[in-house]
C-alpha cells in the first residue's frame, strides 16, 4: 500500500500543481487586462491634461484679452465723462448767455415801445408806427422794419451792447 499511497500523493500533488499553475496563468491573464486598461487610462488621462492645458492656455490668453479691453473701456468711459463735463460747462455757459440775450431783446423792446411812443407824441405827431422784425444771431440782436421801402436803418445790438440808428428823412 506504500506505493499507492505515494503515487496517490503525487497526483494529488500533480493536480494541485497543475490547478495552481491554470491560477497563475488566469492571474496573469487579469494583470495584463488591467495593465492593458491602466495604460488606456493613463493615455485617455494625459490625452485630457494636455487637452486641458491647451485650453488653460487660451483661457489665459482671453483674460489678458478681456483685461485689456476693460482697461480701453475704462480709459474711453474716463474720456466721454470728461468730455460730458466740458460740454455741461459749454452748456450752461451758452444758457446763461441765452438768458442774457433774451434781457436784452426784452429790455430793447421796452426802449424801443418808449421811443416810439415818445416819438409819435412828441416829435413827429403826424408820422405812423411801422411794424420792426426782432431777430437774434449768436451773440447779436437785430430790428429791422417790416416796411419794404423803408429808410430807417436796421438796428442791432451785440453783447458789448452797442446801438447804432438812423433817423428817416423827412
Amino acid at each position: 500500500m506504500g506505493s499507492n499511497e505515494g503515487i496517490t500523493s503525487l497526483e494529488t500533488a500533480l493536480d494541485v500543481i497543475r490547478s495552481l499553475e491554470s491560477r497563475l496563468e488566469e492571474l496573469n491573464d487579469i494583470s495584463r487586462k488591467y495593465e492593458m486598461e491602466m495604460e488606456s487610462m493613463v493615455d485617455n488621462l494625459t490625452q485630457e491634461l494636455q487637452e486641458t492645458i491647451a485650453s488653460n492656455s487660451t483661457l489665459s490668453q482671453k483674460v489678458v484679452d478681456m483685461e485689456i479691453r476693460v482697461d480701453d473701456l475704462e480709459n474711453d468711459k474716463n474720456f466721454l465723462s470728461n468730455k460730458n463735463e466740458i460740454l455741461k460747462l459749454e452748456n450752461d455757459k451758452l444758457l446763461e448767455s441765452n438768458i442774457l440775450l433774451n434781457h436784452e431783446i426784452h429790455d430793447l423792446k421796452q426802449k424801443f415801445d418808449h421811443l416810439q411812443s415818445t416819438e409819435n407824441q412828441h416829435l413827429i405827431p403826424k408820422r405812423k408806427c411801422k411794424p420792426i422784425k426782432v431777430s437774434t444771431n449768436a451773440n447779436t440782436l437785430s430790428l429791422q422794419s417790416m416796411s419794404q421801402n423803408s429808410t430807417v436803418a436796421d438796428l442791432k445790438l451785440s453783447k458789448s451792447t452797442v446801438i447804432s440808428t438812423t433817423m428817416p428823412k423827412g
